[in-house]
């Protein structure tokens, strides 16, 4: 849809192309997939760690 504004036209506005995916979003996608397969076996003390590193990736990606 254009708009005009003072005699002038305006072009419809273009949908900005994705954001490229950062390096660490697929390393923060793979220790997720590997915790929740951790957890569905019971092993707590894996599964302790990898919420850990988890929670420190995050906060770094934060930064």
């Amino acid at each position: 849809m254009e708009m005009t504004v003072r005699g002038s036209m305006i072009p419809p506005l273009q949908p900005s192309p994705p954001a490229p995916a950062r390096p660490r979003d697929g390393v923060l996608s793979a220790i997720s997939e590997l915790a929740d397969h951790v957890r569905a076996c019971n092993l707590k003390q894996a599964d302790d760690l990898l919420t850990e590193l988890l929670v420190l990736l995050h906060t770094r990606n934060e930064r």
